[in-house]
């Protein structure tokens, strides 16, 4: 596992992929912290990711929190 700063530098990375099934990964793996830095994380996909389902998923991860 790894500590909340390296995860951190990851899923930044990981958040801005093409692809929508990484980026996915990236939002369950952020929501897995109990962090307000990886809620941040998941609150601007909520907020502003293109697909609406990972919006969704993003913001079901924030309310389960």
């Amino acid at each position: 596992n790894l500590d909340e700063p390296d995860a951190a530098a990851l899923v930044d990375d990981l958040l801005g992929d093409d692809d929508l099934g990484v980026r996915k990964q990236a939002v369950r793996s952020a929501s897995a912290f109990d962090s307000a830095s990886m809620a941040d994380r998941v609150r601007r996909v909520a907020e502003g990711d293109p697909e609406e389902a990972l919006r969704d998923i993003a913001a079901d991860a924030l309310r389960q929190g």
